[in-house]
């Protein structure tokens, strides 16, 4: 199988949709609210704006990525149907729009802390590089 057979897993599409809509998430929703915390609100950039930004980085990406984890979990286990769109439209008419976000608050908590940590060094290394 090799690598060929990796990347043709039934598991990879799934995987790879996530990925996306977690980056995407996290990405925008940083970029976002820190102009709007510094322009809107006057706050000066600082590690406050940075920890503000990423916290809010880790809220939008668990609204985001929480449907998509779980119906990327269905799919992986064979519980769901062959596209993620079928496996969330299942889940959402069989047992309600909230079940597919049962982890919200365990995902958020695991995005945040991430976020933090991911944005606040990546700040610190645009500080540093900018001076070189």
């Amino acid at each position: 199988r090799g690598l060929v057979g990796m990347w043709l897993h039934p598991s990879v599409i799934p995987n790879v949709q996530r990925s996306f809509v977690v980056n995407a998430a996290e990405l925008a929703a940083y970029e976002y609210t820190k102009n709007i915390l510094v322009k809107k609100f006057k706050m000066k950039e600082s590690i406050l704006v940075h920890v503000l930004a990423s916290i809010m980085s880790g809220l939008m990406a668990a609204i985001t990525s929480t449907p998509v984890d779980m119906a990327k979990t269905r799919m992986m286990n064979g519980d769901c149907g062959a596209s993620m769109v079928h496996c969330l439209a299942d889940v959402a008419q069989q047992a309600g729009i909230m079940a597919l976000y049962a982890s919200f608050f365990a995902t958020w908590m695991r995005l945040a802390p991430w976020n933090v940590l991911n944005f606040v060094s990546l700040e610190r290394y645009r500080k540093v590089l900018a001076k070189l």
